[in-house]
Protein backbone atom coordinates (compact mmCIF):
# COMPACT_ATOMS: atom_id res chain seq x y z
CA UNK A 1 0.00 0.00 0.00
CA UNK A 2 1.16 3.57 -0.54
CA UNK A 3 0.83 4.87 2.96
CA UNK A 4 2.54 7.79 3.62
CA UNK A 5 6.06 7.76 5.44
CA UNK A 6 4.72 8.05 9.40
CA UNK A 7 6.72 8.03 12.59
CA UNK A 8 8.11 5.62 14.79
CA UNK A 9 6.10 5.10 18.02
CA UNK A 10 8.63 6.81 19.73
CA UNK A 11 8.64 9.71 17.65
CA UNK A 12 4.55 9.41 17.72
CA UNK A 13 4.41 9.48 21.64
CA UNK A 14 7.06 12.10 21.64
CA UNK A 15 4.94 14.10 19.50
CA UNK A 16 1.39 13.52 20.99
CA UNK A 17 3.17 14.73 24.49
CA UNK A 18 4.72 17.70 23.29
CA UNK A 19 0.82 18.70 21.66
CA UNK A 20 -1.47 17.96 24.50
CA UNK A 21 -1.69 16.88 28.46
CA UNK A 22 -2.16 12.96 28.46
CA UNK A 23 -5.82 12.31 27.72
CA UNK A 24 -7.13 8.93 28.12
CA UNK A 25 -9.92 9.16 25.72
CA UNK A 26 -11.41 12.27 23.55
CA UNK A 27 -12.34 15.39 25.55
CA UNK A 28 -16.17 15.70 26.17
CA UNK A 29 -18.14 18.29 23.91
CA UNK A 30 -19.68 21.27 25.40
CA UNK A 31 -23.60 20.62 26.19
CA UNK A 32 -24.52 23.36 23.49
CA UNK A 33 -23.18 21.74 20.90
CA UNK A 34 -23.08 17.86 21.23
CA UNK A 35 -21.31 15.51 19.02
CA UNK A 36 -23.34 14.09 15.64
CA UNK A 37 -24.38 10.57 16.47
CA UNK A 38 -24.23 8.30 13.96
CA UNK A 39 -26.73 5.69 12.92
CA UNK A 40 -24.31 3.06 12.09
CA UNK A 41 -20.57 2.86 12.49
CA UNK A 42 -18.27 0.48 11.04
CA UNK A 43 -15.20 -0.51 10.68
CA UNK A 44 -14.05 -3.36 8.38
CA UNK A 45 -10.93 -4.70 6.34
CA UNK A 46 -8.45 -7.61 6.93
CA UNK A 47 -4.70 -8.41 8.66
CA UNK A 48 -2.94 -5.46 6.37
CA UNK A 49 -3.49 -2.12 4.53
CA UNK A 50 -6.47 -1.69 3.31
CA UNK A 51 -6.89 1.64 1.50
CA UNK A 52 -10.78 2.88 0.78
CA UNK A 53 -11.24 5.52 -2.64
CA UNK A 54 -15.11 4.92 -3.60
CA UNK A 55 -18.17 3.67 -2.48
CA UNK A 56 -21.29 3.79 -4.28
CA UNK A 57 -25.00 3.31 -2.53
CA UNK A 58 -27.83 1.16 -4.32
CA UNK A 59 -31.76 1.78 -3.80
CA UNK A 60 -32.05 -0.81 -1.47
CA UNK A 61 -29.39 0.78 0.95
CA UNK A 62 -26.64 -1.89 0.38
CA UNK A 63 -23.18 -0.03 -0.05
CA UNK A 64 -19.94 -1.09 -2.00
CA UNK A 65 -16.73 0.02 -1.25
CA UNK A 66 -14.21 -0.14 -3.36
CA UNK A 67 -10.23 0.36 -2.93
CA UNK A 68 -6.87 -1.27 -2.51
CA UNK A 69 -5.46 -3.82 -0.35
CA UNK A 70 -2.57 -5.99 0.54
CA UNK A 71 -4.46 -7.56 3.21
CA UNK A 72 -5.52 -11.01 1.40
CA UNK A 73 -3.68 -12.49 -1.69
CA UNK A 74 -1.24 -10.35 -2.80
CA UNK A 75 0.53 -9.08 0.25
CA UNK A 76 3.61 -7.65 -1.24
CA UNK A 77 1.80 -5.24 -3.82
CA UNK A 78 -2.10 -4.33 -3.90
CA UNK A 79 -5.15 -6.41 -4.89
CA UNK A 80 -8.18 -4.47 -5.79
CA UNK A 81 -10.90 -5.41 -3.32
CA UNK A 82 -14.91 -4.78 -2.96
CA UNK A 83 -17.01 -5.14 0.11
CA UNK A 84 -20.59 -5.10 0.16
CA UNK A 85 -22.28 -4.17 3.35
CA UNK A 86 -26.14 -4.51 4.02
CA UNK A 87 -28.05 -1.07 5.51
CA UNK A 88 -27.71 -2.87 8.54
CA UNK A 89 -23.71 -2.90 8.24
CA UNK A 90 -23.79 -6.50 8.09
CA UNK A 91 -21.03 -7.59 5.67
CA UNK A 92 -22.81 -9.55 3.14
CA UNK A 93 -19.44 -10.41 0.79
CA UNK A 94 -16.14 -8.95 -0.18
CA UNK A 95 -13.89 -9.85 -2.87
CA UNK A 96 -10.70 -9.34 -4.78
CA UNK A 97 -9.00 -8.69 -8.32
CA UNK A 98 -6.03 -8.53 -9.21
CA UNK A 99 -2.63 -10.11 -10.49
CA UNK A 100 0.69 -11.38 -8.12
CA UNK A 101 1.99 -8.11 -9.62
CA UNK A 102 0.48 -4.45 -8.89
CA UNK A 103 -3.18 -3.59 -9.02
CA UNK A 104 -4.63 -0.59 -8.20
CA UNK A 105 -5.86 2.99 -9.55
CA UNK A 106 -3.67 5.91 -9.73
CA UNK A 107 -3.48 8.20 -6.75
CA UNK A 108 -4.18 11.87 -7.41
CA UNK A 109 -1.09 14.90 -6.86
CA UNK A 110 -0.75 14.71 -3.35
CA UNK A 111 -3.50 11.90 -2.76
CA UNK A 112 -0.71 10.03 -0.91
CA UNK A 113 -4.25 7.71 0.63
CA UNK A 114 -5.96 5.87 -2.22
CA UNK A 115 -7.37 6.49 -5.78
CA UNK A 116 -10.36 8.92 -6.68
CA UNK A 117 -13.60 8.67 -5.65
CA UNK A 118 -14.72 7.82 -8.98
CA UNK A 119 -12.95 4.57 -8.72
CA UNK A 120 -16.73 2.55 -9.13
CA UNK A 121 -19.93 3.83 -10.36
CA UNK A 122 -23.14 1.95 -9.88
CA UNK A 123 -25.63 1.22 -13.05
CA UNK A 124 -29.49 1.14 -13.15
CA UNK A 125 -29.47 -2.34 -12.48
CA UNK A 126 -27.36 -2.74 -9.33
CA UNK A 127 -24.54 -3.64 -10.82
CA UNK A 128 -21.50 -2.18 -10.10
CA UNK A 129 -18.25 -1.01 -12.67
CA UNK A 130 -14.60 -0.37 -10.93
CA UNK A 131 -11.84 1.74 -13.31
CA UNK A 132 -8.39 0.78 -11.75
CA UNK A 133 -5.12 -0.17 -13.49
CA UNK A 134 -3.22 -3.34 -13.58
CA UNK A 135 0.30 -4.88 -14.53
CA UNK A 136 -1.05 -7.91 -15.87
CA UNK A 137 1.48 -8.89 -18.13
CA UNK A 138 3.89 -8.63 -15.43
CA UNK A 139 6.09 -5.88 -13.75
CA UNK A 140 8.36 -4.94 -16.23
CA UNK A 141 5.68 -4.45 -18.84
CA UNK A 142 3.20 -1.13 -18.90
CA UNK A 143 0.26 -0.49 -17.21
CA UNK A 144 -2.96 -1.44 -18.71
CA UNK A 145 -6.45 0.18 -17.96
CA UNK A 146 -8.74 -2.19 -16.07
CA UNK A 147 -12.59 -1.91 -16.04
CA UNK A 148 -15.03 -4.67 -14.75
CA UNK A 149 -18.39 -4.98 -13.35
CA UNK A 150 -19.63 -6.66 -10.38
CA UNK A 151 -23.15 -8.19 -9.91
CA UNK A 152 -25.31 -7.38 -7.13
CA UNK A 153 -24.57 -10.82 -5.66
CA UNK A 154 -20.72 -10.76 -6.29
CA UNK A 155 -19.81 -12.08 -9.49
CA UNK A 156 -17.29 -10.75 -11.75
CA UNK A 157 -19.73 -9.77 -14.88
CA UNK A 158 -17.34 -9.16 -17.25
CA UNK A 159 -13.39 -7.82 -17.48
CA UNK A 160 -11.62 -5.94 -19.85
CA UNK A 161 -8.19 -4.49 -20.35
CA UNK A 162 -6.99 -2.02 -22.49
CA UNK A 163 -3.88 -0.36 -23.51
CA UNK A 164 -2.69 1.50 -26.79
CA UNK A 165 -0.66 -1.19 -27.73
CA UNK A 166 0.86 -4.50 -26.38
CA UNK A 167 4.43 -3.97 -27.31
CA UNK A 168 7.07 -3.20 -23.96
CA UNK A 169 7.30 0.55 -24.34
CA UNK A 170 6.18 3.08 -21.80
CA UNK A 171 4.04 4.93 -24.54
CA UNK A 172 1.86 2.40 -24.46
CA UNK A 173 0.77 2.37 -20.95
CA UNK A 174 -2.64 2.88 -19.73
CA UNK A 175 -4.34 3.38 -16.29
CA UNK A 176 -7.67 3.81 -15.36
CA UNK A 177 -8.71 6.78 -12.75
CA UNK A 178 -12.53 6.69 -13.03
CA UNK A 179 -15.77 5.42 -14.55
CA UNK A 180 -19.43 7.01 -15.20
CA UNK A 181 -22.55 5.62 -16.30
CA UNK A 182 -25.36 6.91 -18.26
CA UNK A 183 -27.59 6.28 -21.22
CA UNK A 184 -26.33 2.53 -21.64
CA UNK A 185 -22.85 3.29 -21.62
CA UNK A 186 -19.89 2.80 -18.99
CA UNK A 187 -17.65 5.39 -19.91
CA UNK A 188 -13.61 4.72 -18.43
CA UNK A 189 -10.83 7.84 -18.47
CA UNK A 190 -7.74 7.93 -17.30
CA UNK A 191 -4.27 8.34 -18.66
CA UNK A 192 -2.10 6.83 -21.02
CA UNK A 193 1.12 7.61 -23.39
CA UNK A 194 -1.79 6.93 -26.52
CA UNK A 195 1.42 5.08 -28.44
CA UNK A 196 2.62 8.52 -28.83
CA UNK A 197 4.13 10.02 -25.74
CA UNK A 198 5.52 8.38 -22.59
CA UNK A 199 3.54 6.87 -19.57
CA UNK A 200 1.33 9.86 -18.54
CA UNK A 201 1.34 12.14 -21.45
CA UNK A 202 -2.41 12.31 -22.66
CA UNK A 203 -5.58 11.25 -21.04
CA UNK A 204 -8.22 9.03 -22.43
CA UNK A 205 -12.16 8.49 -22.57
CA UNK A 206 -13.35 4.89 -23.88
CA UNK A 207 -16.85 4.12 -23.70
CA UNK A 208 -18.68 0.58 -23.51
CA UNK A 209 -21.69 -1.07 -23.72
CA UNK A 210 -22.62 -1.76 -20.46
CA UNK A 211 -24.44 -4.88 -20.31
CA UNK A 212 -22.02 -6.75 -23.03
CA UNK A 213 -18.77 -4.72 -22.15
CA UNK A 214 -18.26 -4.39 -26.16
CA UNK A 215 -15.91 -1.82 -27.01
CA UNK A 216 -17.64 1.86 -28.26
CA UNK A 217 -15.40 3.95 -28.94
CA UNK A 218 -11.54 5.51 -27.61
CA UNK A 219 -10.04 8.72 -27.79
CA UNK A 220 -6.58 10.46 -26.26
CA UNK A 221 -6.64 14.03 -25.51
CA UNK A 222 -3.77 16.50 -24.72
CA UNK A 223 -4.81 19.71 -23.42
CA UNK A 224 -0.56 20.67 -23.49
CA UNK A 225 1.42 18.42 -25.54
CA UNK A 226 4.52 17.70 -24.47
CA UNK A 227 4.08 17.91 -20.70
CA UNK A 228 1.81 15.03 -18.56
CA UNK A 229 -1.98 15.77 -17.79
CA UNK A 230 -3.74 13.42 -15.88
CA UNK A 231 -7.90 12.97 -15.32
CA UNK A 232 -9.01 11.81 -11.59
CA UNK A 233 -13.27 12.19 -12.31
CA UNK A 234 -16.12 11.94 -14.19
CA UNK A 235 -19.60 12.88 -14.52
CA UNK A 236 -21.51 11.41 -17.26
CA UNK A 237 -25.75 12.25 -18.48
CA UNK A 238 -27.31 11.45 -20.91
CA UNK A 239 -25.34 14.00 -23.45
CA UNK A 240 -21.96 14.42 -22.14
CA UNK A 241 -19.17 13.28 -20.04
CA UNK A 242 -17.20 16.10 -17.81
CA UNK A 243 -13.60 15.49 -16.81
CA UNK A 244 -11.57 16.93 -14.59
CA UNK A 245 -7.78 16.59 -13.47
CA UNK A 246 -4.63 18.36 -13.37
CA UNK A 247 -2.04 19.54 -16.58
CA UNK A 248 1.34 19.74 -16.43
CA UNK A 249 1.58 23.08 -18.28
CA UNK A 250 0.23 25.39 -15.52
CA UNK A 251 0.46 22.72 -12.34
CA UNK A 252 -3.46 23.27 -11.62
CA UNK A 253 -6.81 21.87 -12.22
CA UNK A 254 -8.03 20.89 -16.02
CA UNK A 255 -11.93 20.10 -16.50
CA UNK A 256 -13.19 19.37 -20.15
CA UNK A 257 -16.34 18.38 -21.33
CA UNK A 258 -17.25 15.62 -23.99
CA UNK A 259 -19.92 15.17 -26.40
CA UNK A 260 -21.71 11.77 -26.38
CA UNK A 261 -23.39 11.96 -29.90
CA UNK A 262 -23.83 8.42 -30.42
CA UNK A 263 -20.97 6.57 -29.54
CA UNK A 264 -18.61 9.20 -30.59
CA UNK A 265 -17.05 11.45 -28.10
CA UNK A 266 -16.38 14.95 -29.68
CA UNK A 267 -14.42 17.87 -27.50
CA UNK A 268 -17.21 20.64 -26.39
CA UNK A 269 -14.84 22.70 -24.52
CA UNK A 270 -11.90 22.45 -22.34
CA UNK A 271 -10.59 24.52 -19.75
CA UNK A 272 -7.78 25.25 -17.43
CA UNK A 273 -8.43 26.12 -13.68
CA UNK A 274 -6.81 28.56 -11.81
CA UNK A 275 -6.91 26.85 -8.81
CA UNK A 276 -5.76 28.27 -5.22
CA UNK A 277 -1.84 27.18 -6.07
CA UNK A 278 0.28 25.54 -7.89
CA UNK A 279 0.52 21.73 -7.08
CA UNK A 280 -3.63 21.91 -6.99
CA UNK A 281 -5.94 19.38 -8.77
CA UNK A 282 -9.24 19.36 -9.55
CA UNK A 283 -10.09 16.01 -7.47
CA UNK A 284 -13.65 15.43 -8.24
CA UNK A 285 -16.81 16.66 -10.10
CA UNK A 286 -20.52 16.66 -10.03
CA UNK A 287 -23.20 17.92 -11.80
CA UNK A 288 -26.81 18.87 -10.62
CA UNK A 289 -30.00 18.71 -12.82
CA UNK A 290 -29.91 21.89 -14.47
CA UNK A 291 -26.47 20.37 -15.61
CA UNK A 292 -24.26 23.52 -13.38
CA UNK A 293 -20.65 21.86 -12.62
CA UNK A 294 -19.33 21.85 -8.61
CA UNK A 295 -15.75 21.28 -8.48
CA UNK A 296 -13.83 20.18 -5.58
CA UNK A 297 -9.89 21.15 -5.50
CA UNK A 298 -7.12 19.80 -3.76
CA UNK A 299 -5.01 22.56 -2.71
CA UNK A 300 -1.03 22.65 -2.16
CA UNK A 301 1.53 24.88 -1.44
CA UNK A 302 3.02 27.10 1.33
CA UNK A 303 -0.67 26.56 3.05
CA UNK A 304 -3.14 23.86 1.91
CA UNK A 305 -6.90 24.67 2.15
CA UNK A 306 -10.35 22.65 1.29
CA UNK A 307 -12.01 23.92 -2.11
CA UNK A 308 -15.46 23.80 -4.14
CA UNK A 309 -16.61 25.99 -6.62
CA UNK A 310 -19.80 26.15 -8.67
CA UNK A 311 -19.55 26.29 -12.68
CA UNK A 312 -22.69 27.27 -14.82
CA UNK A 313 -23.29 24.23 -17.91
CA UNK A 314 -20.52 26.03 -20.04
CA UNK A 315 -18.50 26.80 -17.48
CA UNK A 316 -19.26 30.36 -16.22
CA UNK A 317 -18.33 30.77 -12.49
CA UNK A 318 -21.08 30.84 -9.92
CA UNK A 319 -19.10 30.63 -6.64
CA UNK A 320 -15.93 29.33 -5.31
CA UNK A 321 -15.53 28.60 -1.18
CA UNK A 322 -12.49 28.01 0.72
CA UNK A 323 -12.06 25.96 4.18
CA UNK A 324 -9.55 25.96 6.86
CA UNK A 325 -6.79 27.99 4.35
CA UNK A 326 -3.31 28.19 5.38
CA UNK A 327 -2.87 25.14 7.22
CA UNK A 328 1.01 23.77 7.45
CA UNK A 329 2.03 20.62 5.80
CA UNK A 330 -0.03 18.47 3.77
CA UNK A 331 -3.30 18.03 6.37
CA UNK A 332 -5.99 19.53 4.20
CA UNK A 333 -7.26 17.11 1.62
CA UNK A 334 -10.18 17.57 -0.56
CA UNK A 335 -11.45 13.94 -1.71
CA UNK A 336 -14.75 14.05 -3.11
CA UNK A 337 -18.04 16.38 -3.79
CA UNK A 338 -21.36 15.05 -4.64
CA UNK A 339 -24.69 16.52 -5.24
CA UNK A 340 -27.27 14.80 -2.98
CA UNK A 341 -30.38 15.34 -2.51
CA UNK A 342 -30.89 19.53 -2.32
CA UNK A 343 -27.45 19.68 -0.56
CA UNK A 344 -23.84 19.74 -2.07
CA UNK A 345 -21.41 17.94 0.11
CA UNK A 346 -17.82 17.77 0.21
CA UNK A 347 -15.28 15.44 2.43
CA UNK A 348 -11.42 15.03 3.13
CA UNK A 349 -9.06 15.44 5.69
CA UNK A 350 -8.74 18.41 7.66
CA UNK A 351 -5.95 19.81 10.22
CA UNK A 352 -7.75 22.19 12.70
CA UNK A 353 -5.69 25.01 13.80
CA UNK A 354 -5.63 26.75 17.46
CA UNK A 355 -5.49 24.04 19.82
CA UNK A 356 -3.41 20.97 20.37
CA UNK A 357 -6.12 19.45 22.26
CA UNK A 358 -9.31 19.80 20.17
CA UNK A 359 -8.43 18.67 16.97
CA UNK A 360 -5.17 16.08 15.70
CA UNK A 361 -2.49 18.40 14.17
CA UNK A 362 0.05 15.94 13.57
CA UNK A 363 -2.54 13.55 11.29
CA UNK A 364 -5.43 15.28 10.98
CA UNK A 365 -9.15 14.05 11.03
CA UNK A 366 -11.57 13.28 8.69
CA UNK A 367 -13.78 16.71 7.70
CA UNK A 368 -17.46 16.41 6.28
CA UNK A 369 -18.83 19.44 5.42
CA UNK A 370 -22.54 20.76 3.78
CA UNK A 371 -23.53 23.34 1.41
CA UNK A 372 -26.43 25.17 0.11
CA UNK A 373 -26.59 24.51 -3.85
CA UNK A 374 -26.06 28.64 -3.93
CA UNK A 375 -22.80 28.02 -1.50
CA UNK A 376 -24.21 28.61 2.01
CA UNK A 377 -22.27 26.49 4.88
CA UNK A 378 -24.82 24.74 6.50
CA UNK A 379 -22.63 22.52 8.74
CA UNK A 380 -19.38 21.09 9.98
CA UNK A 381 -17.82 18.22 11.36
CA UNK A 382 -14.74 16.48 11.51
CA UNK A 383 -13.92 13.01 13.21
CA UNK A 384 -11.75 13.04 16.63
CA UNK A 385 -10.05 10.02 18.48
CA UNK A 386 -7.72 12.06 20.77
CA UNK A 387 -4.02 13.31 20.68
CA UNK A 388 -2.66 11.40 22.75
CA UNK A 389 -0.51 8.54 22.19
CA UNK A 390 -3.00 5.95 23.79
CA UNK A 391 -6.12 7.97 21.60
CA UNK A 392 -4.47 8.79 18.39
CA UNK A 393 -5.05 7.79 14.78
CA UNK A 394 -4.85 8.93 11.17
CA UNK A 395 -8.60 8.86 9.37
CA UNK A 396 -9.85 10.64 6.16
CA UNK A 397 -13.07 11.05 4.15
CA UNK A 398 -12.73 9.89 0.72
CA UNK A 399 -16.06 9.28 -0.08
CA UNK A 400 -20.20 10.23 0.58
CA UNK A 401 -23.51 8.77 -1.14
CA UNK A 402 -27.41 9.10 0.07
CA UNK A 403 -30.10 6.22 0.72
CA UNK A 404 -32.88 8.37 1.05
CA UNK A 405 -32.11 11.43 3.56
CA UNK A 406 -29.79 9.49 5.04
CA UNK A 407 -25.93 10.12 4.62
CA UNK A 408 -22.83 7.96 4.00
CA UNK A 409 -19.58 8.84 4.81
CA UNK A 410 -17.17 6.20 4.12
CA UNK A 411 -13.09 6.26 4.40
CA UNK A 412 -9.46 4.99 6.06
CA UNK A 413 -8.52 5.10 9.36
CA UNK A 414 -5.13 4.08 10.53
CA UNK A 415 -5.16 3.27 14.40
CA UNK A 416 -1.54 4.28 15.79
CA UNK A 417 -2.98 3.09 19.09
CA UNK A 418 -5.16 0.40 18.04
CA UNK A 419 -7.64 2.78 18.89
CA UNK A 420 -10.85 3.32 16.30
CA UNK A 421 -13.56 5.17 18.75
CA UNK A 422 -13.61 8.79 17.90
CA UNK A 423 -16.34 11.68 18.04
CA UNK A 424 -17.99 13.77 15.17
CA UNK A 425 -17.69 17.40 16.28
CA UNK A 426 -18.59 20.59 14.98
CA UNK A 427 -15.95 22.82 15.23
CA UNK A 428 -17.73 25.52 16.41
CA UNK A 429 -17.97 24.15 19.56
CA UNK A 430 -14.24 23.98 20.14
CA UNK A 431 -11.41 26.46 20.34
CA UNK A 432 -10.35 25.46 17.19
CA UNK A 433 -9.57 27.85 13.70
CA UNK A 434 -11.62 26.38 10.92
CA UNK A 435 -11.87 29.60 8.55
CA UNK A 436 -14.37 29.63 5.84
CA UNK A 437 -14.63 31.89 3.06
CA UNK A 438 -16.02 33.04 0.17
CA UNK A 439 -13.49 33.37 -2.82
CA UNK A 440 -13.84 35.93 -5.69
CA UNK A 441 -14.64 35.53 -9.49
CA UNK A 442 -11.33 37.12 -10.35
CA UNK A 443 -9.61 34.23 -8.50
CA UNK A 444 -11.08 32.09 -11.46
CA UNK A 445 -10.73 33.49 -14.90
CA UNK A 446 -10.92 29.93 -16.79
CA UNK A 447 -8.52 30.13 -19.74
CA UNK A 448 -9.98 28.01 -22.88
CA UNK A 449 -7.61 25.60 -24.71
CA UNK A 450 -8.10 23.86 -27.33
CA UNK A 451 -6.86 19.77 -26.98
CA UNK A 452 -4.84 17.67 -29.54
CA UNK A 453 -7.35 14.61 -30.06
CA UNK A 454 -6.06 11.31 -31.29
CA UNK A 455 -8.76 8.61 -32.30
CA UNK A 456 -8.01 5.04 -30.37
CA UNK A 457 -11.16 3.24 -31.70
CA UNK A 458 -9.13 0.56 -33.54
CA UNK A 459 -6.46 -0.38 -30.48
CA UNK A 460 -7.46 -4.06 -29.23
CA UNK A 461 -9.29 -4.14 -26.18
CA UNK A 462 -8.84 -7.38 -24.49
CA UNK A 463 -10.91 -9.66 -22.01
CA UNK A 464 -9.81 -9.52 -18.47
CA UNK A 465 -10.20 -13.68 -19.07
CA UNK A 466 -7.33 -13.85 -21.35
CA UNK A 467 -4.87 -12.84 -18.52
CA UNK A 468 -4.89 -16.28 -16.65
CA UNK A 469 -2.62 -13.94 -13.63
CA UNK A 470 -5.89 -12.12 -12.87
CA UNK A 471 -7.86 -13.48 -10.86
CA UNK A 472 -11.31 -13.03 -9.02
CA UNK A 473 -11.51 -14.10 -5.77
CA UNK A 474 -13.59 -14.67 -2.46
CA UNK A 475 -12.35 -13.44 0.98
CA UNK A 476 -15.75 -12.81 2.36
CA UNK A 477 -14.69 -15.08 5.56
CA UNK A 478 -11.35 -13.09 6.47
CA UNK A 479 -12.78 -9.69 6.69
CA UNK A 480 -13.28 -8.52 10.04
CA UNK A 481 -16.42 -6.12 10.34
CA UNK A 482 -17.48 -4.38 13.83
CA UNK A 483 -18.04 -1.36 15.16
CA UNK A 484 -15.35 0.67 16.38
CA UNK A 485 -15.60 -0.32 19.93
CA UNK A 486 -15.39 -3.85 18.95
CA UNK A 487 -12.61 -3.61 16.70
CA UNK A 488 -11.06 -1.45 19.17
CA UNK A 489 -11.62 -3.95 21.88
CA UNK A 490 -10.54 -6.76 19.49
CA UNK A 491 -7.17 -5.18 19.32
CA UNK A 492 -7.25 -5.28 15.71
CA UNK A 493 -3.45 -3.79 15.29
CA UNK A 494 -2.17 -0.82 13.49
CA UNK A 495 -3.17 -1.59 10.04
CA UNK A 496 -5.12 0.60 7.63
CA UNK A 497 -9.14 -0.27 7.49
CA UNK A 498 -12.40 0.82 6.10
CA UNK A 499 -14.88 2.68 7.65
CA UNK A 500 -18.45 3.59 7.07
CA UNK A 501 -20.78 6.14 9.05
CA UNK A 502 -24.26 6.81 8.26
CA UNK A 503 -26.06 10.34 9.56
CA UNK A 504 -29.67 10.99 9.43
CA UNK A 505 -30.42 14.58 9.50
CA UNK A 506 -27.92 16.09 7.31
CA UNK A 507 -29.35 15.97 4.00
Amino acid sequence: MRMVPLPSVAAVAMLAGAFAPPLQAADPAPAAIPPLQADLARVFGGPQDDMLSSMVVDSSGNAYFIGETKSFIDKTYNDLLIVKLGPDGALLWARTYGTPDDDRAKGYIDGKHGASSRMAAIGPDGSVYVAAGSMVTGRKEPWAALLFKVSPTGELGWSKVWRPGWENMAKFQATGSAVTVAGGRVYLAGMTGAGLTSEEGQSFLASFDAATGDQKGIVAFDPYPGVNDRVFSAHADAKSVVLTGWNGKTNRGQITRFATDGDKLTVDWSKTIPLSSTGSTACDVDRDAEGNVYIAGDIHGTGTNIEVLKLGPDASFKWARRYNPGASNDKNNTRTVRVLRDKLVVAGRVGLMGTQTHADVTYGDSLVLTYSLDGKLLSEHYHFTGTASDVVAMDGATTVGAFGKKLYVGGYIWPYAKNHVGEWRDPNGYTVNHPASEAPATDYSLVDVTPVVVDLGKSAVRNGSEFKSLVWTDVTASVTNGTPKEQTDAAHGQQTQFYLYTFDGLL
